[in-house]
């Protein structure tokens, strides 16, 4: 939407030291900390098959619960690749924290804010920064409608860049560990937006998510 490079990857391959406590409910805390064969450098490579990027990343994140209803969080992500768009190199980086709150009645509030850098080596830096918001219910421990909004400026510098996302969508477990979503998604770009320029769009979008 914007952006040509993650703030986090969505898939790593790596080695990680987890940890934490957990008394009760309340104060409860955990980290991980992951060393990962980082972003891969094209959207082709199978990244738990090959490794075309030869520098490490340094990724990790912490939570902890003041209340039993509160959940706190922070997370960041460190990484360098090459540029394939020249001989030079790119350094990534990316900051996030997050707030979940969820009553005793499954109604739950989760805000999330992220900053990043792209740092390059031969052409000019890009600072950038997403935030999300979402509301749900959990009704009857088999339905969880819920509304999430996604902000994005891809690039700080630059005017009328933005990209925004309103979903409306619901979560229906079928059984243990499978799931069926349904989605409505509503687009809307500003007009320097690289990837869809000045538009407003709607997708459908329906998924089965299986669990082991």
């Amino acid at each position: 939407m914007g952006s040509e490079i993650r703030f986090y990857p969505r898939w790593l391959t790596g080695v990680a030291l987890v940890g934490g406590a957990a008394n009760d409910s309340a104060h409860s805390w955990d980290y991980v900390v992951q060393i990962s064969n980082g972003e891969t450098e094209d959207d082709e490579t199978n990244p738990y098959e090959e490794d075309n990027n030869t520098r490490k990343a340094l990724n990790g994140r912490f939570l902890y619960r003041p209340m039993d209803d509160i959940q706190v969080g922070g997370s960041f992500y460190i990484d360098t690749m090459e540029d394939p768009e020249s001989d030079g190199e790119i350094k990534l980086n990316s900051y996030g924290v997050h707030v979940e709150w969820e009553n005793e009645n499954g109604t739950g509030v989760e805000v999330e804010y992220v900053i990043g850098s792209e740092n390059y080596s031969s052409a000019n830096n890009i600072d950038r920064s997403a935030y999300t918001f979402m509301f749900y219910y959990q009704w009857s421990n088999r339905f969880t409608p819920y509304f999430r909004h996604e902000y994005l400026d891809p690039d700080d510098s630059v005017d009328d860049d933005e990209g925004m996302i309103d979903i409306l969508g619901v979560n229906i477990l079928i059984e243990e560990n499978v799931y069926l979503k349904f989605e409505l998604d509503r687009f809307d770009t500003k007009i320097a937006n690289s990837d869809f320029g000045e538009s407003t769009f709607t997708e459908f979008k329906a998924s089965l998510s299986i669990g082991f």
